[in-house]
C-alpha cells in the first residue's frame, strides 16, 4: 500500500501543475469519472426510455431498415465492461495532467461570455479532431481498427460506445490531449489566464449526450445539440454513415466543407 501511495504520488508530482493543491487535483479527478460515468449510462438509459415510451414514434428516422446480428447487445456491454471503463480509470492519469492546463474547479468561474468562449473553443478543435481521426480510420490500412463500430448496422443508444481498445486510445489522444493541448498553447501565446476546469465537465457532457442521440434513431424537436451552429440535423447525418462511407463528422459542416458528405436521392429524382 505504501509503495502505491507513493507510486501515485510520484506521478502527481510529475504531471499535475503545481499551482494545484493535493485535494483539488482529487477532487477534479474523481469529479472527472463520476461525471463521465453517469452521463455516459444516463443518457443511453434516457434514449431506451425514449423508444419504449413510444410516445415519438413521429421523430422517427426513416433510414433503411437493417437487423444487427443476434447478441450484438451483449457484446456490446461485455466491451463496455472489459475496455471502456478501465480506459476511463486509465485515463485519470490523463486527467492529473490536464491542470496544467485549467484552472482548479474550486476558483471562480469568471465572465460567463469568456467561459463560452472557452467551450466554443473546445468544442470546434474537438470536432476537427474527432472528423481527422473518423477519416483516418477509414482508411483501408487502419479501418480493422475501426470495423468493431460498424457491426452496430441498425443503430442503437449503446451503439455509440462499441470501439475496439486502439480507436479507444485514438480517441483520448485525438479528442482528449489535442484540444486541450491547444487549450494551453493559445494561453501560452496570448499569456492569458487558463480556462475553468468545469469546462471539461461541460465538455465530457456534451460528447456523451452527442454520442447517445447520434444513435438513437431519433430527432427529437428538444435536445440542444442541434440547434448549435453547423449542427442541425446532425442525427441523421450521422446515420446515413452507417449506410455507406461518407459522413464522417458529428459536426456536419465539416463533411460539407470537405465534400465527404452523403446526401440520398430522393425517390422522385
Amino acid at each position: 500500500m505504501d509503495y502505491f501511495s507513493q507510486t501515485v504520488s510520484t506521478v502527481v508530482d510529475w504531471l499535475a501543475d503545481p499551482g494545484w493543491k493535493e485535494e483539488e487535483i482529487y477532487n477534479f479527478v474523481v469529479t472527472v469519472l463520476v461525471v463521465s460515468q453517469v452521463s455516459e449510462y444516463g443518457f443511453i438509459f434516457l434514449f431506451w426510455a425514449v423508444e419504449a415510451s413510444g410516445l415519438f414514434e413521429g421523430y422517427r428516422n426513416n433510414t433503411p431498415s437493417r437487423s444487427n446480428e443476434p447478441g450484438l447487445e451483449n457484446k456490446i456491454w461485455w466491451t463496455a465492461l472489459c475496455s471502456r471503463f478501465p480506459a476511463h480509470v486509465g485515463g485519470a492519469v490523463i486527467y492529473v495532467w490536464f491542470t496544467w492546463c485549467y484552472r482548479p474547479l474550486t476558483q471562480d468561474i469568471g465572465s460567463c461570455w469568456v467561459f463560452f468562449a472557452w467551450v466554443a473553443f473546445h468544442t470546434v478543435v474537438a470536432e476537427v479532431c474527432q472528423y481527422t481521426k473518423h477519416l483516418l480510420l477509414h482508411h483501408p490500412n487502419l479501418y480493422v481498427y475501426h470495423k468493431t463500430h460498424h457491426e452496430v448496422r441498425s443503430v442503437m443508444p449503446e451503439g455509440g460506445k462499441y470501439i475496439g481498445r486502439m480507436e479507444i486510445l485514438a480517441s483520448i489522444f485525438g479528442i482528449y490531449l489535442l484540444p486541450i493541448s491547444a487549450c494551453r498553447l493559445v494561453t501560452h501565446v496570448l499569456d492569458t489566464a487558463r480556462p475553468h476546469a468545469l469546462i471539461w465537465i461541460f465538455m465530457v457532457i456534451k460528447s456523451d449526450f452527442e454520442h447517445a442521440e447520434l444513435h438513437s434513431g431519433y430527432t427529437l424537436p428538444f435536445t440542444p445539440i442541434q440547434y448549435l451552429p453547423g449542427y442541425w440535423g446532425y442525427q441523421l447525418h450521422h446515420e446515413y454513415h452507417h449506410t455507406n462511407q461518407y459522413n464522417y463528422a458529428h459536426w456536419p459542416v465539416l463533411d460539407h466543407l470537405f465534400g465527404t458528405t452523403y446526401v440520398p436521392q430522393s425517390k422522385s429524382s
